[in-house]
């Protein structure tokens, strides 16, 4: 509900700010660039946080904290005050901060909450429902926005983004966790619980894959396209289960595969019928099948205490690369590449 929320945002984005007409995209970018930022900025400080208080009260506070900067920028109305600069500077600044309380409530969920919870056997497994269902919120949440803003309008499509936070607060409030002693003599600033840094190469393909999915998302609000992204990540979850699952490194050639392909198709023959469908498709299953190998990889190759760390930078590696996709849609879109990257996709897009 965390990452469908945050997901949700994109079309309500789109609508209000890039339709406004003192809307400057460029300057979208800085507040998208800023939430990434935010993702990075709390990081140092997590494992701190997290011994100095309860793990629990600081998934809660820190889920407050996303719910009160989502509901001032849902009341305060941006969109009418665009051309005050000091209301684009107070975007900037709560973009800042959702990105801070967000990557510290979904660490803190994925990477501690869900580990004590589970016994050590099944932790494996929960870690990996959990980034499906993060991969699902990403094309679920949009299309939740973009129906619910074809019904209503925007104002009640923030309600409901702001209740599934609600939502996500309540259930946790209701789960008992197990008390930890905290460590000794712990460092407010550590890589702990925040970066793996072993294995950087996987960091880097899992962010560039989202930077991918990031421009193409940025440009779009159709729900035939979110809906074939989904049927993506279904085909990859079953088939990673059932398929490949003894082969980690067959899951991540076919993932190329299955991106490298979509890519000659948008380039190549967009304006084909086939590729209305076969696209999202190769995009879903391409990114389920390297997202899965990349967090394998990562779980294998951290000890019993580095998996919140893993998970953390698996978390950043995808959240990062989405935002920074698209932060590059919107900052350089005057650049002669990037325009016509632009057209190319949105040639493309204008299909649905």
């Amino acid at each position: 509900m965390i990452t469908a929320s945050v997901y949700m945002q994109i079309p309500l984005f789109l609508q209000r700010y890039i339709n406004s007409e003192c809307t400057i995209q460029k300057g979208l970018g800085v507040a998208v660039s800023m939430f990434g930022i935010g993702l990075f900025a709390i990081g140092p400080f997590t494992n701190w946080l997290i011994q100095r208080y309860r793990r629990n009260k600081v998934f809660i506070f820190s889920t407050a904290g996303m719910l009160s900067v989502l509901l001032f920028m849902s009341v305060y109305g941006y969109e009418s005050r665009m051309a005050d600069e000091s209301a684009d500077i107070l975007l900037k600044i709560s973009c800042f901060l959702f990105g801070c309380f967000y990557s510290l409530s979904k660490r803190t969920l994925t990477g501690v909450l869900m580990i004590d919870k589970c016994e050590s056997y099944n932790r494996t497994d929960a870690n990996i429902a959990a980034s499906w269902v993060s991969r699902f919120s990403l094309s679920v949440g949009p299309a939740v926005a973009v129906i619910a803003m074809t019904m209503t309008d925007s104002i009640d499509t923030d309600v409901m983004a702001n209740a599934c936070i609600a939502v996500a607060i309540l259930l946790v409030c209701m789960i008992r966790f197990p008390f930890k002693s905290p460590d000794e003599n712990v460092n407010i600033i550590s890589t702990d619980r925040f970066f793996y840094s072993h294995d950087i190469k996987y960091f880097i393909l899992l962010a560039a894959i989202y930077v991918v999915i990031g421009l193409i998302v940025s440009l779009t609000d159709s729900v035939m396209f979110y809906g074939f992204l989904s049927a993506g990540f279904a085909i990859a979850m079953i088939g990673g289960h059932y398929f490949v699952r003894s082969t980690k490194r067959l899951s991540g050639i076919i993932g190329l595969v299955c991106m490298l392909t979509a890519f000659i198709f948008i380039i190549l023959c967009r304006c084909l019928p086939f590729t209305d469908y076969t696209v999202p498709l190769l995009l879903g299953c391409g990114t389920g099948y390297i997202g899965s190998y990349v967090l394998h990889k990562y779980i294998d190759a951290g000890i019993h205490c580095e998996r919140s760390t893993a998970i953390s930078s698996y978390f950043l590696a995808c959240e990062g690369g989405f935002a920074g996709g698209i932060c590059i849609s919107y900052m350089f879109i005057d650049n002669q590449i990037m325009a016509q990257f632009h057209k190319i996709l949105q040639s493309f897009l204008n299909c649905y």
